[in-house]
């Protein structure tokens, strides 16, 4: 029985393992994206606490399926001036927006009913693709997710 057992699961195993490879599509060129920003805060803002960034292709999709803000990756930097490398599938979208929050009470979330002050920005980047790009966040708006800033409302 054990040995029928074993013969079973390794025929699914392999029948697994021979779909994958045959499958006949390529893996998705990745390229590397370093960037460096500054952030702008209201005067009454104390920047303490880690800046969460994160970068969206700005669109895709085609025809009745294009929408925006395809999520491609994302890192942390103290507040103020930031810079960080994320991968990215070349082909995955076009054009690029950067979206950033100041976690101000350390927990790791974008606000909550306890602490409904965190800001928020984004901004979308001329001239992508690139290798590194340079962006000013204006964080200014509490609570606010990316699909709140983009697309901008007509």
């Amino acid at each position: 029985m054990i040995m029928q057992a074993r013969a079973i699961s390794s025929a699914a195993v392999i029948m697994a393992l021979l779909a994958a490879g045959c499958s006949g599509e390529k893996p998705a060129e990745m390229r590397s994206l370093k960037i460096t920003g500054t952030v702008q805060l209201p005067e009454a803002f104390e920047p303490t606490g880690e800046l969460h960034v994160e970068a969206y292709h700005a669109w895709t999709g085609t025809g009745e399926l294009r929408h925006p803000l395809l999520f491609i990756g994302s890192f942390t930097a103290p507040v103020g001036d930031f810079s960080g490398t994320i991968d990215y599938p070349a082909d995955a979208g076009e054009g690029l927006v950067v979206y950033a929050w100041a976690d101000s009470d350390g927990d790791g979330v974008l606000c909550t009913p306890q602490n409904a002050t965190e800001l928020a920005g984004l901004t979308e980047v001329a001239g992508f693709p690139a290798d590194e790009i340079t962006v000013e966040l204006n964080l200014n708006a509490n609570c606010k997710a990316p699909n709140w800033f983009f697309p901008p409302a007509r």
